[in-house]
């Protein structure tokens, strides 16, 4: 088995893609929750509107560190709102 060295660099990115995940799982539960609805229609769409822009960074991160010479573990899906 190989192991990839990563730079420092790959190592941010990695480590950004991580946290994202766990940020976008934080926003699906909140999106998901009552206290969302309680929200104004704005905010409410403000916050779908963040989510698809996460996602979308998300793609891009894992993009990115397919290109590092390993794979990630599979893509998490994660509700859309």
């Amino acid at each position: 088995m190989t192991t990839i060295e990563l730079q420092d660099w790959q190592q941010r990115v990695v480590i950004e893609f991580n946290d994202l995940e766990e940020k976008i799982k934080n926003l699906v539960r909140f999106l998901e929750s009552d206290e969302f609805k309680k929200l104004d229609l704005v905010q409410q769409v403000l916050l779908e509107s963040q989510n698809v822009a996460m996602l979308q960074y998300h793609d891009i991160l894992k993009q990115r560190i397919d290109m590092f010479g390993f794979k990630t573990a599979p893509k998490q899906e994660f509700a859309e709102a």
